[in-house]
C-alpha cells in the first residue's frame, strides 16, 4: 500500500488580487493488485482546498485505476 500527500497548485495572474491561487492538498492511498493476468494500481483519495477563488470548491474526491502493461524483452 502506498500513501501520497501532494498538491497541484495553479495561479491565474489575470484574476483580481486575492483570487489568483487555487491550492488543493491531496491525500491518496493506492495498492497494486491484479486485473486478470495484468497488474494494476487502484487508488482513491480526497483533497481539501487550502486556497481557492471566490465560488471555488472546498474539497474534491479522486479515484485512480492504472493498468500496468508489461513490456516484452
Amino acid at each position: 500500500m502506498t500513501w501520497t500527500l501532494q498538491s497541484e497548485s495553479t495561479a491565474n495572474w489575470e484574476a483580481e488580487s486575492g483570487e489568483e491561487w487555487t491550492v488543493p492538498i491531496n491525500v491518496i492511498v493506492s495498492k497494486v493488485t491484479h486485473f486478470g493476468p495484468f497488474p494494476m494500481s487502484v487508488g482513491g483519495g480526497a483533497g481539501y482546498f487550502a486556497e481557492q477563488p471566490a465560488g471555488g470548491p472546498d474539497w474534491k474526491l479522486r479515484i485512480v485505476f492504472t493498468l500496468i502493461l508489461p513490456r516484452k524483452k
